[in-house]
């Protein structure tokens, strides 16, 4: 009597990874990339020197900063912080 059960949780088990395996692949092969562009890695901080000679401590990717950069005319480095 207990192997009965036993058996109907190991078809269980089976099936559920199954469809999660299956949906996994559906996903993957199915939705278009959500990245647009070059990876811009991680957020940091930022030193700026702003044109006038001031600080700004900035955060964000490369590519945030290198936008900012051309907006402004700032000069950024990656700050100690």
């Amino acid at each position: 009597m207990g192997s009965g059960r036993i058996g109907w949780v190991k078809v269980l088990c089976s099936v559920s990874l199954a469809l999660a395996i299956a949906v996994g692949v559906a996903a993957l092969t199915t939705s278009p990339a959500s990245a647009r562009g070059p990876l811009c890695g991680f957020s940091t901080l930022w030193d700026c020197t702003m044109p006038d000679g001031s600080h700004r401590l900035v955060g964000g990717t490369p590519c945030d900063i290198a936008r900012f950069q051309q907006q402004t005319g700032a000069h950024c480095v990656p700050s100690g912080l």
